[in-house]
């Protein structure tokens, strides 16, 4: 089995901070992406890396994982405007042995080994799989909701059944072919907010595998509080 890994490192973070780049923040003395970085290319079934970069990060990033020792090589590549096109610039560099690909936001830092195996061994069952993890707290349905800026205020139109979701994390894995094709149908002038949404908008069946609740998105400074206490605890 041989996996590729596209990792995204080009979101601008713009609630983390109005200045820097979260995914070069330090936890625990290392930069935030490369921790996942590390997980990745310490893993038997990887055999690349193709690191998505923002411009205005791209020679940080860079400088960062060359002052480590990998056993894996790494590509790097220039994101684009959404983050489904920094995926698929990742995809154009991805070596045509791979039999999985695995995409990850650099955001998560925390992934472990097992949640690895789990994704890959899952998605070269099925074809398409993502971790996920059960919500923990009542969910609420907004009457006319759109935006940020209308959720709070509005009034409360169902209360769904949480055992029926589940909490998304990356990585997601697939099939090459199944994901190349994702992406060559990719409706114009639609957003995804992750690949498993595309490949479910081509009518393929995307698989639930075990997440982890310290698979932590880093997205504001108090999630880096959180991560790092994470990390303490590990004793990693």
């Amino acid at each position: 089995m041989s996996a590729s890994v596209i990792l995204l490192a080009a979101g601008k973070g713009k609630r983390f901070s109005s200045s820097g780049t979260k995914v070069l923040a330090s936890l625990g003395g290392k930069p935030v992406f490369l921790h996942s970085l590390r997980t990745f290319a310490a893993h038997p079934d990887v055999s690349e890396i193709v690191l998505v970069a923002g411009r205005e990060s791209f020679d940080g990033l860079r400088a960062a994982f060359k002052r480590t020792r990998l056993t894996k090589p790494v590509k790097m590549v220039y994101g684009g405007k959404e983050r489904q096109d920094s995926v698929r610039r990742g995809l154009a560099r991805v070596s045509t042995s791979s039999d999985i690909i695995l995409i990850h936001d650099a955001a998560r830092p925390l992934i472990s080994r097992s949640l690895v195996d789990g994704v890959i061994k899952q998605a070269a069952l099925c074809g398409a799989a993502v971790p996920g993890v059960p919500l923990k707290c009542t969910i609420k349905e907004i009457a006319g909701a759109r935006g940020a800026g209308r959720r709070y205020g509005g009034r409360v139109a169902a209360t769904p059944d949480r055992a029926r979701f589940c909490e998304v994390q990356t990585p997601q894995a697939f099939k090459r072919r199944i994901i190349l094709e994702a992406y060559s149908r990719m409706p114009a002038g639609r957003v995804f907010t992750d690949d498993a949404s595309l490949v479910e908008a081509m009518g393929r069946k995307v698989m639930v595998c075990a997440g982890e609740y310290t698979n932590i998105k880093i997205t504001t400074p108090e999630d880096l509080i959180l991560a790092a206490a994470v990390l303490r605890a590990a004793g990693r």
